[in-house]
C-alpha cells in the first residue's frame, strides 16, 4: 500500500535537516500542488518557508518549499475591525444594541499600597482606558478606625490628560482613571476593575428607521420596545385603573370636552353646558346669573408691598379702601388692580396703600348691576313616541301630546 504523509518543520530548525533520495511530484489531500522540483536544504535557511511534501512508492520523501501565506490561505481570515473588536483575546461584536462593555482595566494594588501612602500623595493614576462605563472597587482598607468612620480613596477620571478630574460618569472618549484621597491617611483599595464600551460610537445615538417596518416581540424590561398591540393593551389597562379611582382634587378640563362615545361630547361653551352629538348642539343649559349680589371675603393677605383678596362674587369685584379716623373717610378704589378667577373665587391684587401713622384702613369689595336672568334649557330632539313625559317643579308628572284637531299641546296628568 502506498503511504502518504506530511511533515512540517519550522524554518528555524531546518538548518540541520538534510534531504536525500529521489524527488518527484505529488500532492497532499488535494490542498497543495507541487511542481516536483527538488528543494535544496539551504532554501530553508531564510526562515520564510515551510517544508511540505509526501513519500513516494520507494519511501523517499518528496519535499517542496511552500510560502506560509499560501499554505494557510483559506484557514486564516482577516477580521473586519469595523464590525468586531478583539480585546484580551475575546472577539466582541460591535453590532450589539448598546455596544456592550468589557473589562478594560483590572489590577491588584496590594504591592502598590504596601509602600504607598496618601500621607505624601493625594492621587495615584491607575491607568488609561479607551472609554469609561463603570468602576468596581474592592478590598478597601483604612488606617482610621475606632469611633472615627474609616476613610477611603474615591475614584476620579480625567478626559483632558489629567488637567482636571471629575467624579466617574460614563464617557465615550479615552480617560485616565485614578484614586484620590486628600485625608493624608494610609488608605486604599486592593482591587480595581474598570469597564469600557466595546463600541463607544453607538452610545447616545438614535437609529433612524424612517420608512422601515420593524417587528418586535413583547417588552421584557423597561427599555424594550413594544409592538402596537401591546402598547394599545397598556393604554387600555391604564385607563381602567385611573377611571375607577376617585379624584383627590378638582378636575379641570381647561375648556376641553368630555368624550362619552364616538358621537357624544359634553363641553362648556359661552358659560353654558352643552351636550353635543355629531357636531350639533343637542341640549344647551345656561345657568341663572345674578348680578349685584354682595361679594364675600374669603381671605386677605396684606404686606408693605401688595395686598391680595380672595373673594366669592358673581361678578368681577373692585376693591376699595378707606381710613378709620375714627369714622370712614371716603371710599377710594385701590389703584393698579389685577384679578383672575380660580376654583370658584376671584383673586384681586393691588399695591398696599401707604400706612398713615396709627390710622387704620378698611377694605371692601364692590360690584355693580342688579339684573337677574333665569336658567334656560334649549334642546333639539326628535321624539318618536306619541307623548313626552315632563315633571313640574312640585314633582307632578304630565304627558305632553299634540291635539290633532287644534295642533295645540295637551297636558295629561300621570
Amino acid at each position: 500500500m502506498k503511504k502518504i504523509g506530511v511533515i512540517l518543520f519550522l524554518a528555524a530548525g531546518c538548518s540541520a535537516f538534510a534531504l536525500v533520495g529521489n524527488f518527484g511530484s505529488g500532492n497532499v489531500g488535494n490542498a497543495l500542488t507541487f511542481n516536483g522540483a527538488p528543494v535544496n536544504t539551504p532554501a530553508f535557511g531564510d526562515g520564510s518557508e515551510i517544508v511540505a511534501g509526501s513519500f513516494d512508492a520507494y519511501g523517499n520523501f518528496v519535499a517542496v518549499g511552500v510560502n506560509p501565506d499560501d499554505y494557510y490561505n483559506g484557514v486564516v481570515f482577516n477580521l473586519d475591525t469595523n464590525s468586531f473588536s478583539v480585546i484580551g483575546g475575546t472577539v466582541y461584536s460591535k453590532g450589539l444594541l448598546n455596544g456592550g462593555t468589557y473589562p478594560s482595566l483590572s489590577t491588584n494594588l496590594v504591592n502598590l499600597f504596601a509602600n504607598f501612602s496618601f500621607a505624601t500623595n493625594n492621587r495615584v493614576i491607575i491607568g488609561a482606558v479607551p472609554s469609561f462605563k463603570s468602576i468596581a472597587l474592592s478590598g478597601g482598607f483604612s488606617s482610621v478606625g475606632g469611633m472615627t468612620p474609616p476613610t477611603y480613596p474615591s475614584p476620579q477620571i480625567s478626559i483632558d490628560g489629567g488637567l482636571t478630574w471629575q467624579t466617574p460618569t460614563p464617557v465615550t472618549v479615552p480617560a485616565l482613571v485614578s484614586l484620590y484621597d486628600g485625608t493624608g491617611n494610609r488608605d486604599g483599595f486592593t482591587n480595581v476593575t474598570v469597564n469600557s464600551f466595546v463600541n463607544p460610537a453607538t452610545q447616545g445615538q438614535t437609529n433612524d428607521l424612517t420608512g422601515q417596518v420593524v417587528y418586535v416581540s413583547g417588552a421584557t424590561d423597561g427599555k424594550s420596545p413594544v409592538p402596537l398591540s401591546q402598547a394599545n393593551a397598556i393604554s387600555a389597562s391604564a385607563t381602567t385603573q385611573w377611571s375607577r379611582s376617585p379624584a383627590v382634587a378638582t378636575v379641570n378640563l381647561s375648556g376641553n370636552g368630555l368624550v362619552l362615545s364616538a358621537d357624544w361630547t359634553l363641553v362648556s361653551s359661552n358659560q353654558s353646558f352643552v351636550w353635543r352629538a355629531d357636531g350639533t348642539d343637542f341640549a344647551v343649559m345656561t345657568p341663572a346669573v345674578t348680578a349685584g349680589q354682595a361679594p364675600v371675603f374669603k381671605h386677605i393677605t396684606v404686606n408693605q408691598t401688595n395686598c391680595t383678596f380672595q373673594i366669592f362674587s358673581m361678578n368681577v369685584p373692585t376693591i376699595q379702601w378707606a381710613q378709620l379716623a375714627p369714622s370712614y373717610v371716603g371710599w377710594t378704589n385701590l389703584p393698579s388692580q389685577s384679578n383672575y378667577q380660580s376654583g370658584g373665587y376671584w383673586y384681586v391684587t393691588a399695591p398696599t396703600p401707604i400706612w398713615g401713622g396709627n390710622i387704620s384702613e378698611a377694605f371692601r369689595a364692590s360690584v355693580t348691576g342688579t339684573n337677574t336672568a333665569p336658567a334656560t334649557f334649549v334642546a333639539h330632539a326628535q321624539f318618536f313616541a306619541d307623548s313626552l313625559i315632563l315633571t313640574n317643579a312640585s314633582g307632578a308628572r304630565f304627558a305632553v301630546s299634540v291635539n290633532s284637531t287644534t295642533n295645540g299641546l295637551t297636558f295629561t296628568p300621570q
